[in-house]
């Protein structure tokens, strides 16, 4: 269940086909792939999240509707045993759009935020410190005048939201 109490917000492409990811469509399903990337991701990124200081926040793993069931299971029992963890499967035809507007419908808006909320995108083969959450929340009296915050670790942006307009 998603505490709607959770300021940070964390999102992971984990398996979703992008459009700079079609010159990999014909093996981005495989057993030999996705085991390869479920080891990376266990032994990294869920180990930095787990290993937080602050347990204070929620991260989604998208993942697309034709991920195997094998593979749909796992990720179904990581959930239950991570409460930071919840999975969302789209279609790739979603993935594909550059405003992510199901993705959009389906985690932010039901939240229903009146306050500010931190977001941070990372790869499953990211790693963070074990303080990142912490450091998150006190930075955030930085930006409360700000109204939302989105943080990209890959280009290590950090974009302020404004009603329909991104800085």
């Amino acid at each position: 269940m998603i505490n709607r109490k959770n300021n940070i917000i964390g999102l992971v492409r984990y398996s979703v086909l992008t459009d700079y990811r079609t010159y990999k469509q014909h093996d981005f399903f495989t057993e030999k792939y996705l085991d390869y990337r479920l080891g990376i991701f266990q032994n990294f990124l869920l180990k930095c999240l787990q290993n937080q200081t602050d347990k204070n926040f929620d991260v989604f793993l998208l993942h697309s509707e034709d991920l195997p069931q094998r593979y749909k299971d796992i990720f179904n029992t990581l959930e239950e045993n991570n409460v930071f963890l919840h999975n969302i499967y789209i279609a790739n035809s979603d993935a594909k759009n550059p405003n992510y507007d199901a993705i959009k419908t389906r985690i932010i808006e039901p939240m229903n935020f009146n306050d500010l909320f931190i977001t941070f995108r990372c790869d499953n083969d990211d790693s963070l410190p074990c303080n990142y959450i912490e450091k998150t929340h006190h930075s955030r009296t930085l930006f409360d005048f700000l109204g939302r915050l989105s943080d990209s670790l890959c280009h290590n942006l950090i974009g302020v939201l404004d009603g329909n307009r991104q800085y």
